[in-house]
C-alpha cells in the first residue's frame, strides 16, 4: 500500500474500531459483574449455602467420602460449582485440591456465609462453618467460576450491534476526512515539486496552504523560500555564462585582429602587435584566474579543514603595507587608522583576498595625491559580536543605485567608465569570501567624498 492517504485512513479508522469494541466488551464485563448484579448473586446463594452445608456435612458423615463425592459431582453438573469441605483440621476430605486463597478465607469463616470480593471475570465465592451430629465442626465452602467472556459476546443484541455499526460509519467519515485535511496539502507539494523538476520555476505553494499554523504551513513556506533560490541560482548562472561569454569575447576578438595584423603589418611595426598579443593573454589569464576562484569559493570545496585563527589586526597591517607599494605607481598611499584586536576564524588567503581585492579597488579610484584608510574596530562582543574592516577612498564615490551592485560579478560602476584593468570581478570573489565565512560587506558613500567599504567577519572569543 503506497497511498500516503489510505495507510492514515485505515490506521485511523481502525484505532477507533478497536477502541469502540472494546468499549462495548469493557462495558458488558462491568455490567456483568456490577454491584447490583454481585448483591443479587449473594442474597440468592446466602439461604442455599447454609443448606448446602448442613446436607453436605450430613451425607459425609453418614455415607461416608464415595456418597458425599457423587453428590459434589452432581452439583458441579447442575449448577456448575466446585463445592470443598474441609474437616476440623484443615484437610479437605475428598482430596480435592483447591485454590489456597479460597482455603485461606474458607478458614476465617464465621457461623454466617462469608464472601469473596469479585471481579470482572473472576470466580465467585462463599463458605461457612457447620457442625454435624457427631459434634465435628466442617467448613463448607464453593466457588462459581465468573462469566466466559464468550458467553458475554453472544449477549449483544441486535440494538447493541446496530449501534456499533452507526458509531463506526460516523467515524469512517471523519477519518476519511481527517485524513484528507492531512494529505491535501501534502498532495499539492508533490504537485508544486513535480512542476519545478520539469522546468516551471516560477511554481510556488497555494497560499492558503501557507497560511496554515502548524508544520504543513511552515513546510510550505520553506519549499518556496527553496524554489525562489534554485530560480535565483538558475537565473545568476545563466546570466553569468552570458556575461562571461561576453568579456571573454572581447579580449578574444582583439587578439584575433592583433594576430591577422601581425601577419600583414611590416617588420618594424611587428613588436607593437606582439606586446598587444601579450597583454590581451595575460588579460585573459587574469580573468580566467578570477573565475575558477569565484568557482571554488561558491563550491566551498575542503573549506572547513583550511580553517584557522586569524589575526585581522596584524593580517591588515600586512595588507596595507603591500598596497602602499602598490599605490605609489598613482602618487598616493595607503595609511592604517584605528586599529582593535580582532580574532576570527577561516582561510587566512581568501580573508587576505578580500580584503586586498577592496584595498586595489580603492587605489585605483582614489584621487591622486590622495590616501585610503584601513581601520580595524570591534562591534559587540562574542558569540554575536564582529570585527569590522573598513576601508576608505577618497574618490567619486558610486551613485546609491549602484551600492549593492557594485558587488555583481562583471558590474562596473559608471565611474569605471572604460578601464580595462577593471575585470568586475574583484568585489564580487570578496562579497562571496564574506559570505562563505559568516560575514557581510557593504559599501557607502562618505559625506565629504569618497567610498567606505567594511567587511564583516565573526568575532572569536
Amino acid at each position: 500500500m503506497r497511498s500516503l492517504f489510505l495507510k492514515i485512513f485505515l490506521w485511523f479508522w481502525l484505532t477507533v474500531v478497536l477502541v469502540g469494541v472494546s468499549l462495548v466488551i469493557t462495558t458488558l464485563i462491568t455490567r456483568a459483574d456490577s454491584q447490583t448484579d454481585a448483591e443479587g448473586w449473594k442474597a440468592s446463594v446466602s439461604f442455599a449455602v447454609s443448606g448446602e452445608a448442613n446436607r453436605a456435612v450430613d451425607i459425609y458423615e453418614k455415607g461416608g467420602a464415595a456418597a458425599l463425592s457423587k453428590h459434589f459431582e452432581q452439583m458441579r453438573k447442575e449448577r456448575f460449582m466446585h463445592l470443598y469441605l474441609l474437616d476440623e483440621n484443615g484437610k479437605e476430605v475428598l482430596d480435592q485440591q483447591p485454590p489456597q486463597r479460597a482455603v485461606q478465607l474458607a478458614t476465617m469463616a464465621g457461623k454466617d456465609t462469608a464472601f469473596l470480593p469479585s471481579y470482572p471475570g473472576s470466580d465467585r465465592f462463599a463458605a461457612e462453618r457447620a457442625v454435624g451430629s457427631s459434634g465435628r465442626e466442617y467448613i463448607f465452602f464453593l466457588i462459581a467460576p465468573g462469566v466466559p467472556v464468550r458467553d458475554l459476546l453472544a449477549a449483544l443484541g441486535l440494538e447493541t450491534l446496530l449501534g456499533l455499526a452507526g458509531v463506526l460509519l460516523v467515524a469512517g467519515v471523519f477519518c476519511f476526512w481527517l485524513a484528507r485535511h492531512i494529505t491535501d496539502p501534502v498532495l499539492q507539494l508533490r504537485t508544486a515539486a513535480s512542476q519545478i523538476a520539469d522546468g516551471h520555476l516560477g511554481t510556488r505553494v497555494p497560499r492558503q496552504i501557507q497560511a496554515r499554523r502548524d508544520e504543513i504551513g511552515v513546510l510550505s513556506q520553506q519549499f518556496d523560500r527553496m524554489a525562489e533560490r534554485i530560480q535565483s541560482v538558475l537565473a545568476d548562472h545563466e546570466w553569468l555564462l552570458s556575461t562571461v561569454s561576453h568579456e571573454l569575447r572581447s579580449p578574444l576578438t582583439r587578439l584575433s585582429v592583433a594576430a591577422a595584423l601581425l601577419r600583414q603589418c611590416p617588420e618594424e611595426e611587428k613588436l607593437e602587435y606582439a606586446d598587444r598579443i601579450e597583454l590581451e593573454t595575460e588579460h585573459l589569464n587574469k580573468l580566467i584566474a578570477q573565475l575558477l576562484t569565484l568557482s571554488r569559493i561558491e563550491s566551498g570545496v575542503d573549506m572547513s579543514s583550511r580553517k584557522q585563527t586569524i589575526d585581522l589586526t596584524n593580517l591588515v597591517q600586512e595588507v596595507a603595507a603591500d598596497g602602499n607599494f602598490e599605490a605609489q605607481a598613482r602618487s598616493c598611499s595607503v595609511s592604517v587608522g584605528t586599529l582593535d584586536l580582532c580574532v576570527t576564524t577561516g582561510i587566512i588567503d581568501q580573508i587576505r583576498m578580500a580584503i586586498e581585492n577592496v584595498v586595489r579597488n580603492a587605489i585605483r579610484h582614489t584621487e591622486v595625491n590622495s590616501h585610503v584608510e584601513i581601520t580595524v574596530r570591534k562591534q559587540g562582543d562574542p558569540p554575536n559580536g564582529a570585527a569590522v574592516v573598513g576601508v576608505r577612498d577618497h574618490g567619486p564615490g558610486v551613485a546609491d543605485s549602484d551600492l549593492q551592485k557594485i558587488f555583481q560579478p562583471f558590474y562596473r560602476a559608471s565611474s569605471d567608465g572604460s578601464n580595462s584593468e577593471c575585470s568586475g570581478l574583484g568585489l564580487a570573489i570578496t562579497e562571496r569570501i564574506a559570505r562563505k565565512h559568516g560575514g557581510a560587506v557593504r559599501a557607502v558613500n562618505v559625506a565629504n567624498g569618497g567610498l567606505l567599504v567594511e567587511l564583516e567577519f565573526p568575532l572569536n572569543p
